[in-house]
Protein backbone atom coordinates (compact mmCIF):
# COMPACT_ATOMS: atom_id res chain seq x y z
CA UNK A 1 0.00 0.00 0.00
CA UNK A 2 2.84 2.41 0.73
CA UNK A 3 4.24 1.95 -2.78
CA UNK A 4 0.88 2.74 -4.32
CA UNK A 5 0.60 6.30 -2.91
CA UNK A 6 3.59 7.81 -4.80
CA UNK A 7 2.35 6.19 -7.98
CA UNK A 8 -1.11 7.72 -7.52
CA UNK A 9 0.38 11.15 -6.88
CA UNK A 10 2.43 10.89 -10.09
CA UNK A 11 -0.69 9.91 -12.02
CA UNK A 12 -2.56 12.87 -10.50
CA UNK A 13 0.24 15.24 -11.53
CA UNK A 14 0.18 13.97 -15.11
CA UNK A 15 -3.62 14.31 -15.22
CA UNK A 16 -3.41 17.87 -13.91
CA UNK A 17 -0.83 18.70 -16.56
CA UNK A 18 -3.02 17.21 -19.28
CA UNK A 19 -5.98 19.15 -17.90
CA UNK A 20 -4.14 22.49 -18.13
CA UNK A 21 -2.49 21.94 -21.50
CA UNK A 22 -5.49 22.39 -23.88
CA UNK A 23 -6.20 25.94 -22.69
CA UNK A 24 -2.61 27.00 -23.33
CA UNK A 25 -2.65 25.42 -26.79
CA UNK A 26 -5.96 27.11 -27.61
CA UNK A 27 -4.68 30.54 -26.55
CA UNK A 28 -1.47 30.00 -28.51
CA UNK A 29 -3.45 29.18 -31.66
CA UNK A 30 -5.65 32.26 -31.18
CA UNK A 31 -2.51 34.37 -30.73
CA UNK A 32 -1.03 33.04 -33.96
CA UNK A 33 -4.28 33.64 -35.84
CA UNK A 34 -4.41 37.28 -34.69
CA UNK A 35 -0.77 37.88 -35.56
CA UNK A 36 -1.12 36.28 -39.01
CA UNK A 37 -4.36 38.14 -39.66
CA UNK A 38 -2.74 41.46 -38.78
CA UNK A 39 0.20 40.68 -41.07
CA UNK A 40 -2.02 39.62 -43.96
CA UNK A 41 -4.48 42.50 -43.57
CA UNK A 42 -1.72 45.09 -43.60
CA UNK A 43 -1.72 45.24 -47.38
CA UNK A 44 -5.47 45.37 -48.02
CA UNK A 45 -7.09 47.01 -44.98
CA UNK A 46 -7.14 50.39 -43.40
CA UNK A 47 -4.30 51.15 -40.98
CA UNK A 48 -6.59 51.59 -37.96
CA UNK A 49 -8.10 48.14 -38.48
CA UNK A 50 -4.67 46.54 -38.73
CA UNK A 51 -3.58 48.30 -35.54
CA UNK A 52 -6.72 47.06 -33.79
CA UNK A 53 -6.08 43.45 -34.83
CA UNK A 54 -2.42 43.74 -33.81
CA UNK A 55 -3.42 45.16 -30.42
CA UNK A 56 -5.85 42.28 -29.92
CA UNK A 57 -2.98 39.89 -30.65
CA UNK A 58 -0.78 41.64 -28.09
CA UNK A 59 -3.49 41.39 -25.45
CA UNK A 60 -4.00 37.70 -26.22
CA UNK A 61 -0.24 37.30 -25.68
CA UNK A 62 -0.56 38.97 -22.28
CA UNK A 63 -3.52 36.75 -21.46
CA UNK A 64 -1.49 33.70 -22.47
CA UNK A 65 1.28 34.73 -20.08
CA UNK A 66 -1.15 35.31 -17.22
CA UNK A 67 -2.86 31.96 -17.77
CA UNK A 68 0.53 30.21 -18.01
CA UNK A 69 1.65 31.68 -14.69
CA UNK A 70 -1.69 30.91 -13.04
CA UNK A 71 -1.60 27.32 -14.21
CA UNK A 72 2.02 27.04 -13.08
CA UNK A 73 1.08 28.21 -9.59
CA UNK A 74 -1.87 25.80 -9.57
CA UNK A 75 0.38 22.96 -10.70
CA UNK A 76 3.01 23.60 -8.03
CA UNK A 77 0.45 24.05 -5.26
CA UNK A 78 -1.17 20.76 -6.28
CA UNK A 79 2.28 19.14 -6.21
CA UNK A 80 2.85 20.45 -2.71
CA UNK A 81 -0.52 19.19 -1.54
CA UNK A 82 0.09 15.78 -3.06
CA UNK A 83 3.52 15.60 -1.45
CA UNK A 84 5.39 15.43 -4.73
CA UNK A 85 7.92 18.15 -3.86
Amino acid sequence: MTQLLPCLSHVAVVLLLLLCLPLLIKLLVILLVFRLTAAAAEFICEERLVECIAAAGEYIGLLLGIVFLGEGMFFFSALLLLGGL
